[in-house]
């Protein structure tokens, strides 16, 4: 995703903003009267919700379209799950709960992005979002692999549950990454709409992501939190206002649905392509490395 989700932009947004298929967060979304197992001939929930949905102007910052000088990143520490907490959104959306994102190795992780000396790891990352519209349940599930460089820049290509056989690609950079740490948060962004006259993003996806399930954070926890991604993202033209916590609910029920083949043949191909390394180098010294290698 990671990310993440990304499925926190609201089906809105494409009225909004006229752009489709630009990732999984701004794909439409399908819809059942009960909890949906990803069934491809259900009725497509985004244009129904457009019709009652009010047109409102959303926030964006003035994140860049490239991040010169993002966060060291170690993917290898974040194995296993973590949470969405925060994420931006746009007014009117449907209420998203239960984000989750689910990240493993593919074998060891240790490669060279391609065509270069620029170590990196291999991952995958299975993401679940339940969106809940008065009594009916809007499951989305995103499989991404990804390509994570140790100086906090994530490549990746996701498959959505209703993308079909059809990739989105993109990049998120790290602003803050605390997430190693049993207890700790990250803060990404990807830019999907450039502007490459000003250099600003015109349409970004930012979350906050923990280790911890929301819910099970204290209240200093959060307070603490809050805090820190508010100095971090000030410089962004942005704040924790602009993010709207996201809820867990144990009494919805978790969505389910088996990988995308052509994800799974995806990640396969890169498995056998990419270039193999031994080591793990240090974050710090391998964050100079892309750098250097750039």
């Amino acid at each position: 995703m990671y990310l993440m989700l990304w499925n926190i932009v609201c089906f809105c947004a494409l009225a909004m903003t006229g752009l489709h298929n630009v990732h999984g967060h701004l794909r439409h979304r399908r819809q059942t009267n009960t909890t949906v197992h990803l069934s491809h001939s259900s009725k497509n929930a985004a244009d129904r919700v457009q019709v009652t949905s009010k047109p409102t102007v959303a926030k964006f910052g003035c994140f860049p379209n490239i991040l010169a000088e993002p966060v060291p990143s170690n993917k290898l520490k974040k194995l296993g799950f973590s949470y969405g907490y925060r994420a931006n959104s746009i007014p009117d959306q449907p209420q998203p709960y239960n984000v989750w994102i689910n990240t493993s190795f593919v074998d060891s992780g240790l490669v060279y992005l391609p065509d270069t000396m620029i170590p990196a790891i291999h991952a995958v990352q299975h993401t679940h979002t339940t969106f809940k519209i008065n009594d009916t349940i809007i499951c989305d599930l995103q499989d991404t692999n990804l390509l994570s460089r140790y100086d906090g820049v994530d490549h990746f290509v996701s498959f959505d549950s209703d993308s079909m056989d059809v990739p989105h690609s993109g990049v998120m950079y790290y602003l803050h990454d605390d997430a190693p740490k049993p207890r700790g948060f990250e803060i990404i962004y990807t830019c999907y709409a450039p502007n490459y006259t000003t250099g600003i993003c015109e349409l970004v996806v930012a979350q906050i992501n923990t280790r911890v399930r929301p819910d099970k954070l204290t209240s200093r926890e959060k307070q603490l939190i809050d805090q820190a991604a508010d100095r971090v993202l000030r410089k962004y033209c942005f704040s924790i206002d602009d993010m709207p916590l996201i809820a867990f609910n144990d009494e919805l029920d978790a969505c389910t649905g088996d990988p995308n083949p052509a994800f799974l043949a995806l990640v396969q191909g890169y498995r056998e392509s990419l270039p193999e390394r031994d080591t793990a180098p240090s974050s710090t010294s391998s964050a100079t490395a892309n750098h250097n290698a750039l």
